[in-house]
């Protein structure tokens, strides 16, 4: 597997590790909050875990996966 962060349009992925987190609250009594999730793209060499062209967290916790048979 390739821990390349480019997908096949030429454009950054999502990153996993670039995530936010928002909440809205209920405008109505007995409809719950609301909590939502976006992914950041991945942002390439400007990363701290991107190095020569692949993402090195990505490359990590798939090495995991193959190692632990998962």
């Amino acid at each position: 597997m390739n821990a390349v962060c480019i997908n096949k349009d030429g454009s950054f992925k999502a990153c996993s590790y670039r995530v936010i987190t928002e909440e809205y609250k209920a405008v109505t009594v007995g409809t719950g909050d609301t909590v939502v999730q976006e992914f950041y793209p991945c942002i390439g060499e400007k990363c701290a875990g991107y190095h020569m062209g692949t993402c090195l967290r990505l490359h990590e916790a798939l090495h995991s996966c193959e190692v632990n048979g998962a």
